[in-house]
């Protein structure tokens, strides 16, 4: 994965191996990374160098600043590192990336706080090349005061997040949320189709979120397309020709989370696929009996809860109120039916006082 950072299909190719020898690929950590890809306990840690837009220098100066101290928070984080060495834009890419998780709790309040741990930063370099450092300094850092009321990043945006910033989903992908319903439609993954193909399968149905598109004629002057898209076990590349751009190309659009009708030849570089037809996981999701259990602390989280509820769907929705500690706890089925999806679920999962969301 070292000789390979620059490579981001490789280093996906890479995790969905080590995924399936059960090797986990922890996420970027200012706290625990290396410069490079390393291991630890058994598992990789991805190294800091691997992220989009953190080079060398970047890493490395993180690390000797971490030396054998982890970073307590952003303030401490900010008191020692070099704001010449590291930049806004690289300090939001390693928020987007996951690499501020073991000091800030929320990762989009890691990011809208970037702005903020650069000004400490600077100013505190500012104070030492002027001679104003306090040398009777207790040592401890000054916190930096992190944003209240961060919206919280729905699930999709959090994946498209750390797509941008390593490539591929590592933590988590939009298709997640889907596994179930994926079952019950016999939707295969990527990975398992291919095998399907070699063994002499020509069609099957795939789910992908599409992060690229790309539109072009063929010799004949007749349109064509080329989607590039991913699920948890890899990414591919669909053609469509005219019929089906006609018919399906304004669903298919990047960042949209799609079911896919495909057929598929095997030839000597590899699995080729054509689009059959096409659909939106939102219209699948409308017509499929789904159960929301939420779990609060606090029967006052309802009304936010039902402010995110719309009705007219298959889905049923059960609310526990767990108190004393786990001692007690109060079940209540929500009247009616809703419209639910893994957004949905996300929202309702960032709510103050929810402690959990069981989708299923």
């Amino acid at each position: 994965m070292t000789l390979d950072m620059g490579n981001t299909d490789k280093l996906a190719e890479f995790r969905s191996e080590a995924k399936r020898h059960n090797i986990e690929l922890v996420a970027p950590c200012v706290n625990t990374s290396q410069v490079v890809f390393s291991v630890k306990d058994k598992r990789i840690l991805y190294g800091l160098c691997a992220v989009k837009g953190v080079g060398r220098q970047v890493a490395e100066h993180i690390v000797e600043a971490r030396g054998n101290t982890p970073f307590k928070d952003l303030g401490d984080f900010a008191r020692r590192v070099d704001p010449g060495i590291l930049s806004k834009r690289t300090l939001e890419t390693l928020a987007n990336a996951g690499a501020f998780d073991a000091i800030v709790e929320r990762r989009e309040v890691a990011f809208a706080a970037i702005e903020a741990v650069m000004g400490m930063a600077q100013s505190l370099t500012h104070e030492r090349n002027e001679g104003q450092w306090n040398m009777f300094d207790a040592g401890e850092p000054e916190p930096v005061r992190l944003p209240a009321g961060v919206p919280a990043w729905s699930t999709t945006e959090r994946a498209d997040r750390e797509l941008s910033a390593i490539g591929f989903h590592l933590s988590a992908h939009p298709l997640d949320a889907y596994a179930d319903m994926f079952e019950k439609l016999r939707v295969q993954r990527w990975s398992d189709f291919e095998r399907a193909v070699k063994d002499g399968a020509g069609a099957g149905r795939l789910a992908g979120t599409i992060s690229g598109r790309q539109d072009r004629r063929t010799k004949k002057g007749t349109p064509m397309m080329i989607l590039t898209l991913s699920d948890q076990s890899g990414s591919f590349e669909i053609i469509a020709f005219s019929e089906q751009i006609n018919e399906f190309g304004a669903l298919l659009q990047p960042g949209k989370s799609v079911i896919l009708q495909v057929g598929a030849d095997e030839r000597a570089e590899g699995i080729s696929l054509r689009l059959l037809s096409a659909q939106t996981l939102d219209g699948i999701e409308d017509k499929i009996d789904r159960r929301l259990t939420v779990f609060a602390a606090d029967a006052k989280a309802l009304g936010s809860i039902s402010a995110q509820l719309k009705r007219g769907g298959e889905g049923s929705v059960n609310f526990v109120v767990i108190r004393d500690g786990g001692a007690r706890e109060y079940e209540i089925e929500l009247p009616g039916s809703y419209r639910l999806t893994a957004e949905v679920a996300g929202g309702i999962k960032a709510l103050e006082g929810v402690t959990d969301v069981r989708f299923h």
